[in-house]
């Protein structure tokens, strides 16, 4: 089912790009893009559009629902998300907005990032820079040379970044400042002693929170539980000494904290597909 109202002035611009090879190679790219002056009749109901959305309001406010997010876009603040869901927008009075639709390799993975509790509205810090950008994309989105594309996934990538940082920075229930240095402190706790046996006990008495809070709170500003960002760091640690050294891998499991020769070699060919003698033999050809 779709609905549409386009009811926008006359000052609007809208402009669709056709993707060509040199488009799709690209993280990110462009299928519309528009700088809407909407009246109070715009509205836009629908599912199936193959693309993700960012709008970005720079007047006014709208609302969107679209799965469990139900609310207003004001003034200053960005939303994505996933345009082959259910979703609807429409303006709540009149409504100035940016909005872009989005395709490419990367934006799956970066939209997980932006919306990682759920969709939700972004205050943007630097407004200017934000609608710089976009402008910029507008001026562009006809162009496809291999110059042009690359700057525009650039913008988009620089836009979504914006609203990730944004999130942790300004957002008091999501993410601050505060919570950042606590984070900090335990990613640097963990590089200082990864070759110790620490649990996630051992850091919690550093920073001084709960332990389910910690993990929830690590998971989302690091991309993983502390465990995983463990054993990742280990793993590194052991491609040097692998690389650089003559030692063998049972002293390398050792000095890099893993509680067993085995679980070593299991964790290392979990996460690079090979076991350590073969990673070291590759690197001593």
């Amino acid at each position: 089912m779709k609905k549409f109202d386009i009811d926008i002035k006359d000052k609007s611009v809208w402009v669709t790009a056709t993707p060509q090879e040199g488009d799709v190679t690209m993280p990110f790219y462009i299928m519309e893009i528009g700088h809407f002056y909407a009246g109070e009749g715009y509205i836009t109901d629908r599912a199936g559009h193959d693309s993700y959305m960012l709008i970005y309001t720079a007047d006014g406010k709208g609302k969107l629902q679209t799965g469990d997010f139900c609310g207003e876009i004001k003034k200053g603040e960005a939303v994505v998300f996933d345009c082959r869901n259910q979703h609807y927008y429409s303006s709540v009075g009149e409504w100035e907005f940016f909005w872009i639709h989005i395709k490419g390799i990367g934006t799956e993975g970066i939209l997980n990032a932006v919306n990682y509790n759920g969709i939700r509205t972004v205050s943007i810090r630097d407004t200017g820079d934000f609608v710089r950008r976009i402008q910029q994309m507008i001026n562009t989105a006809s162009y496809n040379d291999i110059c042009s594309l690359s700057g525009t996934s650039a913008n988009i990538h620089s836009l979504f970044n914006s609203m990730i940082e944004d999130s942790f920075d300004i957002r008091g229930g999501y993410g601050n400042k505060l919570h950042a240095a606590e984070i900090r402190r335990a990613v640097d706790y963990i590089e200082e002693n990864y070759s110790e046996q620490i649990t996630v006990e051992d850091i919690t008495k550093k920073i001084h929170v709960s332990k389910y809070y910690f993990i929830r709170l690590f998971k989302q500003y690091m991309g993983m539980t502390p465990h995983s960002y463990l054993i990742n760091y280990r793993i590194n640690q052991s491609k040097i000494l692998l690389r650089t050294e003559t030692i063998s891998i049972g002293e390398i499991s050792q000095r890099t904290g893993f509680s067993d020769v085995s679980n070593f070699i299991r964790q290392f060919k979990r996460q690079t597909g090979q076991k350590p003698m073969e990673y070291r033999k590759r690197f001593s050809l």
